[in-house]
């Protein structure tokens, strides 16, 4: 009887192929590529939405201040629980802008829900009525412009009003 012999070789295997290792890194690169194009299009996503918001909150906003009276009606700096400067629709009173003026900037913030703003009633043949903050700068801006009529002491003008909130 012949006895066999079973010899093992090492020459012929290897740890890891190739052509696994390839599948590996083009794997990878792959993952890398899936993952940072995902990053940017959550992010940019996220700041339409935020834009969106600004812009509905400013809208919101703007369209109180040139619609309502406020509340009280004949509000004034101590008894103020919500801003409005229009007597009547868009027609807005000189003597409401200048209370709203005498305002702190904290209350007046709070009062107009944002964190930045600045408000402009150009006037055609008089100085500018300017309230809230002169640095008009931060990464997300947005101007909102209106017509409306100011009411003062010498008669009705016509005036652009123009708000701006920013982040």
């Amino acid at each position: 009887m012949k006895k066999e012999v079973l010899v093992l070789s090492h020459s012929k295997g290897q740890a890891f192929a190739p052509d696994f290792l390839a599948s590996i890194a083009v794997f990878t690169v792959m993952m890398s590529v899936f993952i940072l194009s995902w990053n940017s299009i959550v992010v940019s996503q996220e700041d339409a939405r935020e834009e969106k918001a600004l812009y509905e909150n400013a809208e919101r906003t703007l369209a109180q201040l040139l619609s309502s009276e406020g509340v009280p009606e004949d509000w004034d700096q101590d008894s103020v629980t919500s801003l409005g400067l229009a007597s009547t629709p868009h027609v807005i009173e000189i003597e409401k802008l200048e209370e709203m003026d005498e305002l702190d900037e904290s209350e007046q913030l709070a009062m107009l829900n944002t964190f930045n703003f600045r408000l402009e009633v150009k006037r055609e043949d008089d100085d500018d009525i300017e309230l809230g903050s002169n640095n008009v700068d931060g990464d997300l801006v947005v101007p909102l412009r209106r017509n409306a009529i100011l009411n003062t002491e010498d008669g009705k003008e016509r005036v652009e009003v123009v708000y701006t909130v920013w982040r």
